[in-house]
């Protein structure tokens, strides 16, 4: 009897170990699946430059770049870039919205803040270095609070003149001449003054009101002489041979 106990005892011992033994994990096919996290291309894609939808400006105070920007952003307009800086010149590009470029180009050619307003490549940016690099002298009158003549004049180095007439002047509108060889010569001549190379930018008095400015740029040099005091001989000489020229040109009084 007591060999008999023995086996069955090991016989139950093991069946209860069976059961205790934990069944092994199955894993679904869903459980097995591979997760993959997509990853987004967050980089922000480069803008090209549309030439389409830029235009060139010529700035006629190359001292006004910040001023120039307001009267963009006003008219709701994206200074681009400065395209060419340098002596007195200053070009500039400016993005104009889709199909309104021809729009903004007679628009803004009838600012005051632009000698010339056109279609931006590459051939108008050297046509406009050219140009501005030819003149020999621009001569412009501002208003005042009177009847002060207001006008433009640009006289390149070959001698040809273009005026352009505003207000209180004889002729109004745009009028273009040549200089003579012994007149062109004589400016030459004013300009070459040494006393010119060391001029102050700005002769003025804050106190003084509705005064009109004269712009003179020559030499690679801006000059504003608002206040006429204290102005060396030299620039009083240029003003009065210009204004001279164009007296006999009977195109101001």
């Amino acid at each position: 009897m007591k060999y008999l106990l023995i086996p069955i005892l090991a016989l139950v011992v093991s069946c209860d170990a069976f059961k205790k033994k934990s069944p092994k994990e199955v894993l679904t096919p869903e459980a097995t699946k591979e997760i993959v996290i997509e990853e987004k291309n967050t980089a922000i894609p480069e803008k090209k430059e549309r030439k389409e939808n830029t235009i060139l400006v010529v700035l006629t105070n190359p001292k006004a770049v910040d001023s120039v920007k307001a009267l963009l952003t006003k008219k709701d307009l994206l200074w681009d870039k400065m395209a060419y800086e340098k002596g007195a010149t200053r070009i500039g590009i400016v993005k104009v919205p889709d199909g309104k470029k021809d729009f903004w180009i007679e628009e803004l050619k009838n600012e005051d803040a632009f000698n010339a307003v056109k279609p931006y490549n590459e051939e108008t940016l050297k046509e406009s270095i050219a140009t501005e690099n030819n003149k020999l002298i621009s001569f412009r009158k501002t208003a005042c609070f009177g009847d002060c003549p207001v006008y433009d004049l640009i006289i390149n180095k070959d001698g040809n003149a273009i005026f352009s007439g505003k207000e209180y002047v004889k002729v109004t509108g745009t009028e273009k001449f040549q200089l003579t060889d012994t007149e062109l010569q004589k400016l030459n001549g004013y300009l070459a003054n040494e006393a010119l190379q060391n001029l102050q930018e700005v002769y003025d008095d804050p106190n003084v009101v509705d005064l009109g400015s004269t712009y003179l740029i020559f030499n690679n040099q801006q000059v504003q002489i608002r206040l006429w005091r204290d102005i060396p001989d030299a620039l009083i000489d240029v003003h009065e041979y210009v204004q001279g020229l164009l007296l006999s040109k009977k195109l101001i009084e």
